[in-house]
């Protein structure tokens, strides 16, 4: 108990700690493994920031450096809700926000094959953020976007250790592909009389991302480590890939949502 509260008080100074943001951030972490479960967890991530595209808003960028670390570097933290609804799938409700904005995702996680210590899931989810970003004392810039999103998830089940037979480990490979819709907005706040939102325009925003994690269960809790590597839109179709690090503590749980006892 002692231990589980340790670790507890480690996120939370490193929730507080986080600096980096981005206007509309997509969740772009995992720190889960493919098999279903109920639970409750508190997670730090990593994201990819959607409001990189110059085309819609060619002279806002001229005052913000588009490869500035604190748009690239989008970091995230937030809760996620699992349902097990039957012993090859879950329901997943997620909250998060970043620095400038804040998101919804709803995912769906379905066993595909379970063969011997290996499981093999797609979690297909919708999703919402907005948010917004002052580029003077007067002008603000705002976001917001929907989307879907489509990721695979591998787990390797590792033997039970025979000191420790409640501790199980697995590793998790996982992919996805995102795709957002994303509106932009300029609002003038001023307190003249034609003060504005003004539609800057829309963008289709296509990114991913690939990771691994260690998951390490105990009979009430998870530690999820992991490593991802994003793939950033920065304008004009290009990418940059950038490497990204999350880990989650949880309470978890094999009961089915409807299960009695």
């Amino acid at each position: 108990m002692h231990r589980f509260k340790s670790l507890l008080a480690c996120l939370v100074i490193g929730a507080a700690s986080i600096t980096l943001g981005a206007m509309s951030a997509l969740h772009s972490s995992f720190l889960e493994s493919a098999e279903p479960l109920t639970g409750l967890s508190f997670f730090i991530g990593s994201g990819v920031p959607l409001e990189n595209q110059e085309d819609l808003i060619p002279g806002y960028f001229s005052k913000y450096d588009q490869l500035d670390e604190d748009r690239i570097s989008c970091s995230i933290v937030g809760l996620n809700i699992r349902l097990k609804i039957y012993s090859e799938a879950e329901l997943d409700l997620c909250e998060y926000m970043s620095r400038y904005s804040a998101g919804t995702k709803l995912n769906w996680k379905q066993v595909v094959q379970r063969k011997g210590d290996n499981i093999l899931s797609l979690s297909p989810g919708l999703f919402i953020t907005s948010g917004k970003l002052n580029l003077g004392f007067w002008d603000e810039l705002r976001s917001r976007a929907w989307g879907v999103e489509l990721p695979v998830i591998w787990t390797h089940k590792f033997p039970v250790i025979a000191d420790d037979p409640k501790l199980k480990i697995s590793f998790n490979a996982c992919a996805k592909a995102t795709y957002a819709r994303n509106k932009m907005f300029r609002k003038d706040k001023s307190w003249s009389p034609d003060h504005e939102t003004r539609y800057l325009g829309t963008a289709d925003v296509f990114t991913g991302s690939v990771g691994g994690n260690i998951q390490f269960r105990g009979k009430h809790w998870a530690l999820t480590p992991e490593l991802v590597i994003r793939l950033i839109p920065i304008g004009d179709n290009k990418f940059k890939g950038k490497p990204g690090f999350g880990v989650s503590l949880a309470w978890l749980s094999d009961r089915n949502a409807f299960e009695r006892d």
